[in-house]
């Protein structure tokens, strides 16, 4: 919801509105490693939660470093096939985020 090009990367929501982010289908099965570099806008909220439906991630919340990229690493156990992941900003306004290089590896 709420996405816009950023120089390369996407950035999400905006200062009045939520911003999310999801996966298509994962379409794999077992346990995978997600990584991803996000960033904050300066001065808005700097909580990201992550969630997954069709299985489990290691975290549920990461914080981002304002006009910053900081690459996270996290561990996807139990998925199925039909598994989404959404990135998710941690209030309904001021949490506008960036998000590049998403990536996952399956183990």
């Amino acid at each position: 919801e709420n996405p816009f090009g950023a120089g390369g990367a996407a950035k999400f929501g905006t200062s009045k509105k939520l911003g999310t982010a999801q996966t298509p289908a994962l379409n794999f099965t077992g346990t995978a490693t997600l990584t991803f570099k996000p960033g904050a806008w300066t001065g808005d909220n700097t909580n990201l939660k992550l969630s997954m439906t069709g299985g489990t991630l290691s975290v549920s919340t990461v914080t981002l470093k304002n006009a910053e990229w900081t690459e996270y690493e996290v561990t996807i156990t139990n998925a199925t096939p039909e598994a989404t992941i959404k990135f998710e900003g941690n209030a309904s306004s001021k949490c506008r985020f960036f998000l590049d290089d998403v990536k996952i590896v399956t183990k």
